[in-house]
């Protein structure tokens, strides 16, 4: 199916946590999918991070040293991630809390 962000609204999503745990992103949305078009996320300390949603994991965990960033950006117009229809977007964190911006979009 082709992908068009013509009228897509592009939302972000702030991650601010206080430990590390599974963070809800984007709550399910009736026929949608969240898709993920960048993110910039760091670690308050050592440890891991990951996307999910309700069918299980939605690319790897990536490895992270304290403070040091990872980055998937320039936004982009075709999403690198995407949920299953009527799944919520996760970020699962390990090992210390996660802190940065996800940008994403909610359509078909």
């Amino acid at each position: 199916m082709p992908w068009s962000l013509q009228y897509a609204l592009i939302k972000r999503a702030v991650v601010n946590q206080a430990g590390p745990g599974t963070l809800v992103l984007a709550p399910a949305s009736v026929n949608n999918r969240h898709k993920v078009l960048g993110f910039w996320l760091g670690m308050a300390n050592n440890g891991s991070l990951q996307f999910t949603d309700n069918t299980g994991i939605l690319m790897g965990a990536i490895n992270q040293q304290s403070n040091t960033p990872s980055m998937v950006f320039p936004v982009g117009v075709v999403p690198f991630i995407e949920t299953a229809i009527n799944s919520p977007l996760n970020l699962v964190t390990t090992g210390g809390a996660g802190k940065g911006v996800v940008i994403y979009v909610t359509e078909p």
